[in-house]
């Protein structure tokens, strides 16, 4: 990637031209949740590069997956919590505390990816004691939860934990608009970077197969099942839109199987492969999701030629999309407005003949090698800075 640290400009790195870098995540990729998936590319993406030596670290709640030259460090973890309440934040148990301090301690920078898990929390710790410079990647600002105990707990989090780590590391990179919109008041140490994330050259850089002339229109959906992803709304539209088939990828504990209609289609646990060719089926990615940065699946279906329909405030994480995909409010106050409305949106764009394909620009747009020299800089940055002073 063309930033290599060299032992003549990066006193106190290694010799062989590679800094230390920990990379700190709730879980690993298996657990299959954006943030996750993101932080395992990226891992990768800096690794295969050469100017690190990558260090992964998480919970042992899902298995860890890393491969090539990333090191995994599985965490002894309690996961209760995202079983009684669907957030997924992990608990790390005593034990684990002593790796994060010694994996802190031996890396020459630290990335954390986002700021709502308690493993983070001891890393920033770890970090500050130490000296270790640190890189935050924020994914998700609020996510308004319908139910009183989650949302009350994120505002929590949200004033009392993730503001006053944001204000004091080193480096603050927002995956999107629309996060950094929502931390806008924050008192950075330095100006934060907006860096989107990437999609995967080798899944997403070609078109594959499209649905024949004669077959159904069908709507896609990609995701977790969980509430924040709108399944409820898409249980709605596929009842009253039966002419439509529905193919409903993802995993999770809610159970769009149990809907009972003959228009549904429910995969679950597909790899990266499978999804893609899901995605070779469909007409339409819908994701009536709120809370969220800029979801991989927008820019995986853009990038595969898809129409897109999802929430209007993803117009705010990246103003690009704008008239590259359709855009319409999702008010989890009011789900029969909000199913009106989506359902007259996928109405209109089945009708269009042809329709808009923006692969090629999106594939550009989002390149995970273009994407991951912006980190790479960054990493540097902050390891040459801090090298004088390391311990």
């Amino acid at each position: 990637m063309g930033m290599q640290l060299n032992h003549s400009d990066s006193a106190g790195l290694p010799a062989s031209g590679a800094g230390r870098l920990l990379v700190a995540s709730h879980y690993f990729e298996s657990h299959k949740g954006g943030v996750e998936i993101v932080a395992g590319q990226l891992a990768r993406a800096l690794a295969a590069g050469q100017e690190f030596d990558v260090a992964w670290l998480a919970a042992d709640s899902s298995a860890s997956t890393p491969d090539g030259p990333v090191r995994s460090i599985a965490l002894r973890s309690w996961n209760g919590i995202e079983c009684l309440l669907g957030l997924p934040i992990p608990l790390p148990l005593p034990g684990a505390l002593a790796a994060i301090l010694r994996e802190v301690r031996s890396s020459d920078v630290v990335m954390l990816h986002d700021t709502l898990y308690p493993s983070n929390w001891v890393a920033m710790f770890a970090a500050k004691r130490f000296g270790k410079p640190v890189l935050i990647v924020q994914h998700i600002g609020l996510v308004p939860y319908r139910s009183r105990v989650p949302r009350a707990l994120m505002k929590l989090a949200d004033r009392l934990v993730s503001r006053p780590m944001l204000a004091s590391a080193d480096q603050v990179v927002f995956i999107s608009g629309l996060t950094r919109q929502h931390f806008s008041d924050v008192r950075f140490r330095s100006p934060p970077q907006l860096i989107f994330n990437g999609i995967r050259e080798d899944l997403w850089a070609s078109i594959p197969s499209r649905p024949s002339t004669d077959s159904p229109f069908t709507a896609i959906f990609v995701g977790r099942f969980v509430e924040k992803k709108g399944l409820s709304i898409l249980h709605r539209l596929a009842a009253a839109m039966p002419h439509v088939r529905w193919l409903i990828c993802g995993w999770g504990d809610e159970r769009p199987e149990d809907w009972g209609l003959a228009n549904v289609e429910v995969r679950r646990n597909l790899d990266g492969v499978q999804i893609r060719q899901a995605y070779g089926e469909a007409h339409l990615l819908v994701l009536p999701s709120v809370g969220e940065g800029l979801p991989l699946v927008v820019q995986e279906a853009l990038a595969l030629g898809l129409a897109v329909i999802g929430g209007a405030d993803l117009f705010d994480a990246d103003p690009w999309l704008r008239g590259r995909m359709s855009g319409v409010p999702v008010d989890t106050g009011n789900i029969d407005a909000t199913v009106h409305q989506w359902q007259a949106e996928i109405e209109r764009i089945a009708r269009l003949s042809p329709r808009p394909d923006h692969a090629a620009e999106t594939r550009n747009r989002y390149s995970w090698s273009s994407i991951s020299r912006q980190y790479a800089t960054l990493i540097c940055s902050l390891a040459r800075a801090a090298s004088p002073v390391r311990s």
